[in-house]
């Protein structure tokens, strides 16, 4: 063969390569939110129709006889479709495998959070009730008698009895929005009354530490369709969250916007923000955090997850990150402009 011919040769061959690879990537793009077996299918069967194409152009620059070209155009169209559908065969079986894997991988976390959970509430039911047991059995044995005494196991007493009333309520209502049911109806209701009425309910918790609790409504217009005692309840848990872990002196500052179609309610505290690690767990049931920015806490934990599962009940998002010094909440919601029908 001459120089010259080889060289044409390698030509056509490494053009129609180089076209099969752009064409590829370019594929491959544009199908990159499609399931995972449709991708690997196109990477299976693009070398074999590159190489195919590379091998008929090559036969055209070879001037073959129109029998032989002909031959071979049929050969080459028989290898591509039985290596087409082994390339689509075996990217099934791959993407069912990555499915597989996948699966088994989300039940083993889901697992591991239902243990983890399930200690957690044992915990927690334990400790309340063990003080109640030892009080209850002092007040009847007779080893407390001083009436000031008295009086002060029966306050605690009711305290803890509410404390275990508080979390067996947010093992309900967690429950009841990880199932995705409302039991409220929904109804129109003003985002800026939601956030006062709130604030108003913190205010209380907030002065008792010493908490400057603040609200800023950039539109009081903002009107949601939501079920207003649910979506106040996920409100006050975000604000009591705030307060529990800004330190006296500090501040929690609730602000409101509308962008569009979304509102947008903020809760920034002075808690000196968390770890990378909580970043990402702060929202599941349970979850605590670093036990060092939260001294002396005993709740549940329950409180974001609540809230978390009351947002996505509205069809919007929340979301947390570090942000000047402390952590910076935000929920965003689909809105209703006041006049609309």
């Amino acid at each position: 063969m001459k120089t010259t011919d080889a060289l044409q040769l390698i030509a056509w061959a490494g053009g129609t390569a180089l076209l099969g690879g752009v064409t590829t990537l370019l594929v491959l793009r544009v199908l990159r939110r499609v399931a995972l077996a449709h991708q690997i299918a196109v990477v299976a069967v693009a070398p074999c129709l590159t190489a195919l194409l590379g091998a008929w152009v090559g036969s055209q620059a070879m001037f073959f006889s129109d029998h032989d070209r002909t031959a071979l155009t049929v050969l080459l169209i028989a290898a591509g479709v039985v290596g087409g559908v082994a390339a689509i065969l075996l990217s099934r079986r791959v993407a069912a495998a990555d499915a597989a894997l996948q699966a088994v991988e989300r039940d083993r976390a889901v697992e591991g959070s239902r243990r983890e959970l399930v200690a957690w509430v044992s915990h927690d039911l334990r400790s309340p009730l063990a003080g109640i047991r030892a009080m209850a059995e002092a007040l009847a044995d007779g080893v407390v008698a001083e009436p000031g005494d008295v009086e002060r196991y029966h306050e605690q007493l009711r305290l803890e009895s509410e404390r275990l009333a508080g979390l067996v309520d947010d093992l309900f209502e967690l429950s009841r929005t990880q199932s995705g049911v409302l039991v409220r109806e929904l109804e129109r209701v003003s985002l800026a009354d939601l956030v006062s009425d709130a604030i108003a309910g913190m205010a209380p918790v907030a002065a008792a530490k010493n908490v400057r609790l603040v609200g800023r409504c950039d539109d009081a217009r903002v009107e949601l369709e939501a079920s207003a005692p649910e979506l106040l309840r996920a409100l006050r848990n975000i604000l009591d969250n705030a307060i529990r872990y800004t330190p006296s002196d500090g501040s929690v500052i609730v602000q409101t916007a509308c962008a569009g179609d979304r509102a947008r309610v903020t809760v920034a505290d002075d808690g000196g923000g968390l770890a990378a690690r909580d970043l990402d767990r702060v929202f599941e049931a349970g979850y605590r955090g670093d036990p060092a920015r939260t001294p002396g806490h005993a709740g549940g934990g329950f409180g974001l997850a609540i809230a978390r599962g009351v947002v996505e009940m509205h069809h919007g998002e929340i979301s947390i990150v570090n942000s000047n010094g402390g952590a910076r909440v935000t929920i965003e919601l689909p809105v209703v402009r006041v006049g609309e029908v």
